[in-house]
């Protein structure tokens, strides 16, 4: 059985939200840990009492995860005493949460992108409706009846553009003219 294209397109779109979603997840597992990272080690660099501070020795670690399409294994990002601890700023993994939110939400429109866009799909109506090339014609359209109203035709087709003799005349006396100077 052979499949069409808008089969094989669904079934990448169902893939690629896939991938979308599971990366979305470990960013989302990320972010939290790297928040509770922060948390620890600004509150021993930076916060005073009354708030929770840690005490010196107390041992800190992060984890982050890398993931293969055939495994996910777990990296040590920083296992040590607090006072040595490197800030992680949770804004970095926040923007590329942002950004995989953001994948994740095109990877969804695609799902129905072969219904929708089909002939008879909502977005291809649509665009028949208000896209680019409708509003190149209707704007042409406008500018062509105008042009035509200014003239003087009667109608879009310029019937009596030809009757106006500073545009050349009526059809017949332009034909004479021509055959008379092609052929002397």
């Amino acid at each position: 059985m052979q499949t069409s294209f808008c089969d094989e397109f669904a079934v990448y779109a169902e893939r690629e939200y896939s991938k979308a979603s599971m990366e979305y997840k470990q960013l989302v597992d990320l972010w939290e840990e790297a928040r509770w990272y922060h948390s620890e080690v600004a509150s021993f660099h930076k916060w005073r009492q009354p708030w929770y501070v840690n005490f010196p020795g107390s041992v800190v670690e992060m984890y982050g995860q890398v993931h293969t399409d055939q495994d996910s294994y777990g990296k040590l990002y920083y296992y040590g005493p607090i006072e040595e601890a490197p800030l992680l700023p949770p804004e970095i993994v926040y923007s590329e949460l942002q950004i995989a939110r953001e994948l994740l939400d095109a990877a969804h429109a695609q799902l129905s992108a072969v219904c929708d866009w089909a002939p008879d799909g909502a977005l291809f109506a649509e665009l028949l409706r208000t896209g680019e090339g409708v509003r190149a014609y209707n704007l042409l359209s406008d500018q062509t009846q105008l042009y035509a109203k200014c003239s003087g035709a009667s109608g879009v087709d310029g019937t009596r553009l030809r009757e106006r003799s500073e545009l050349g005349g009526s059809p017949e006396t332009h034909e004479e003219a021509i055959t008379a100077h092609v052929l002397g």
